[in-house]
């Protein structure tokens, strides 16, 4: 039970660092940065057409999956707590 609660907290970490990630590389952009090597010149950038809805596509769908693993858990920790 203990072990099910650290891989919920875990995994809620997980989603809120999803969230944050395009946050982080418009914060590190603004600030003079790369992107996280996203860009490396600001003004000489060329960024591909379908860089942005690939990296969108990406977190999207690690967002999900880990909503999904997320309700398994507590499906198993609702299961496991009326058993006992």
């Amino acid at each position: 039970m203990f072990l099910l609660r650290i891989l919920v907290f875990t995994i809620l970490f997980c989603i809120l660092l999803i969230l944050a990630y395009p946050l982080a590389i418009l914060y590190d952009i603004s600030q003079g940065g790369s992107g996280y090597g996203l860009c490396q010149d600001l003004m000489l950038c060329e960024i591909g057409f379908v860089e942005g809805p690939m990296i969108f596509l990406q977190l999207v769908t690690i967002f999900f999956l880990l909503i999904s693993l997320l309700r398994v858990c507590m499906h198993i920790q609702k299961k496991l707590s009326r058993n006992a």
